[in-house]
Order: C-alpha cells, then sequence, then structure tokens
C-alpha cells in the first residue's frame, strides 16, 4: 500500500505541473484527484505485477489483433506420465502474455480417436510463491483438435493429436501474473496412453482455441 501512495503523489506533482491543480476548483479538481488514483492503481500494477488491470478484460483481444510471434510459444513443454499413479511435477511458469490459457497435451505424430475420453484423474495446484491459489480435480477433457494432420487410415475429422485438460485465465484470480507455479499430480492413471508412452508431450500455453 505503501507503494502505491508513493505512485500516487509522483503522479500527483506529475499533474500539478501540466495542469495546475491549484487552480483547479470543485469537480474539476476531484475528477483529476479520480484519474490520478486510476493511473497511479494501475502503474503499481504494473510495476509490482507485471500487467494493468484497466486492460486484462481486453487483452486477448489485443494480443489477437496485434499478434505476437510467440503469443502461441507454450511455457510449458515436457514428457508426463499420466498412465503412472502418484507421478507429480511441479513447473514455473513464465508468464509473458495476460491471455488465457490451457494445460493440454499432445500424442503427435500418432492419433486418438475422435471419441477419446480421458479416464484418468489429475489434481492441478497454482501457486503463487510458496501461497497455493488454486486447486482443481481434472477427470475429463475441456477441448480438443488436430494439428498437421498427415495420411492416415481414417478421415482426419475421426481422429485428434491435442487434448486440452484444463483452462485457465492469467492474471490468476484476478491478480497473479509472476512468480507462478503449476503442480500436476496423477491421482488416477489413465493407462490407455501408455501406449502413446514415447510421443506424449504436455504443454501449458496460449492457443488458437480461445483466439480464433
Amino acid at each position: 500500500m505503501s507503494i502505491l501512495i508513493f505512485f500516487m503523489i509522483i503522479v500527483l506533482l506529475f499533474l500539478t505541473l501540466v495542469f495546475r491543480i491549484r487552480k483547479l476548483k470543485g469537480v474539476r479538481f476531484l475528477l483529476v484527484l479520480i484519474i490520478s488514483f486510476i493511473l497511479s492503481y494501475n502503474l503499481y500494477f504494473k510495476i509490482t505485477k507485471g500487467f494493468f488491470p484497466a486492460l486484462k478484460q481486453f487483452n486477448p483481444l489485443l494480443n489477437y489483433i496485434f499478434f505476437q510471434e510467440d503469443l502461441y510459444s507454450p511455457v510449458v513443454v515436457d514428457d508426463f506420465l499420466f498412465y503412472r499413479k502418484g507421478y507429480k511435477k511441479e513447473y514455473s511458469l513464465k508468464i509473458k502474455y495476460v491471455d488465457t490459457y490451457r494445460v493440454y497435451f499432445s500424442v503427435e505424430p500418432k492419433y486418438l480417436p475422435e471419441d477419446y475420453k480421458f479416464k484418468g484423474k489429475i489434481k492441478a495446484e497454482f501457486f503463487y510463491k510458496e501461497e497455493k491459489i488454486r486447486e482443481q480435480i481434472i477427470t475429463s477433457i475441456n477441448g480438443s483438435w488436430l494439428v498437421n494432420p498427415r495420411s492416415t487410415n481414417v478421415k482426419d475429422t475421426q481422429v485428434l493429436n491435442h487434448i486440452s485438460l484444463l483452462k485457465f485465465k492469467i492474471p490468476l484470480k484476478g491478480k497473479y501474473k509472476n512468480k507462478i507455479k503449476l503442480r500436476l499430480t496423477v491421482l488416477e492413471p489413465d493407462m490407455q496412453l501408455k501406449s502413446f508412452a514415447e510421443y506424449i508431450k504436455l504443454y501449458v500455453g496460449v492457443t488458437s482455441l480461445d483466439n480464433s
């Protein structure tokens, strides 16, 4: 809070020089105070949390319009054993953009049937530094798609190779963007994925599912 007050004083000093606040009265003076608070609040969050609160609802749209080449580059790419009970991994998320992110996996260059159902149970825990800020149990998929279709014995519309398990928005809980860790624990394995053991890759990142 002391940092926020410091920023507000700086903004007020700046506005004093620009608009000569001392000559303003009544509603105009109050308006300048409100503007200085809003600017200070957003500046405080940008420096301490890494984003502007006033823009967080529009960031996914802005990211899409002013497309960044690395927008869809995953922040996590790793092997993950969905078929081993008790298996656990923790990841530090190097978040760059305020947007919607997904935890998903791929079996490329292999395929899963279109009617694939996830039969495991995964516990996902999010931490800000060492404080747990979110927990979710995953028992089903929430999205699927086909990337780089190749010649198969079935139609491309009948197969999948990317499966989304969890979707979350950054900033988490409206205020957390940096220093976030994700811990995934296999509570119940999905044994049907064992046949894809050498191909499975876990990803965390922004996908075109939410920006198309």
